[in-house]
């Protein structure tokens, strides 16, 4: 399993997720679960996925397979706000957030931290977000 880490921001408005080495879909459910799960008994619905010093080795048919499952695992909630935050240049995550986005999930990509908080904290809809903060990638 790829090393990650999850706490709480400062705040407390969001919990941040942090995965560094090699992810690909099957150990992104296992996280994914893991968040999701200590959101819920949290009563928080809004995270950053930090993967800055993480790369996605799945094919674009392995990601594609990973959304649809994590779909079937979990309804797409407009309520819950995803935030992946990458590094600029890391373009192994794009087609999971399109994939994501496509399935009904509220997910952007940023590779500035602040924008990411920002928009998690706003926590509104992505498309208003876009227009305020614009495409932060």
């Amino acid at each position: 399993m790829s090393p990650h880490t999850i706490t709480a921001s400062t705040d407390g408005s969001f919990l941040v997720l942090t995965v560094t080495g090699e992810i690909n879909g099957k150990l992104a459910i296992q996280q994914n679960v893991e968040l999701r799960g200590l959101g819920g008994e949290l009563g928080i619905c809004r995270y950053l996925i930090d993967l800055t010093d993480c790369r996605n080795t799945d094919s674009i048919l392995g990601n594609y397979d990973f959304v649809n499952r994590e779909a079937d695992l979990v309804e797409p909630n407009a309520g819950h706000v995803l935030a992946f935050l990458v590094s600029p240049g890391d373009h192994s995550h794009d087609f999971v957030e399109i994939a994501a986005r496509s399935a009904g999930f509220n997910v952007k990509r940023f590779t500035d931290r602040s924008l990411a908080e920002a928009y998690l904290r706003r926590g509104a809809n992505p498309q208003a977000q876009a227009d305020t903060l614009g495409a932060g990638a």
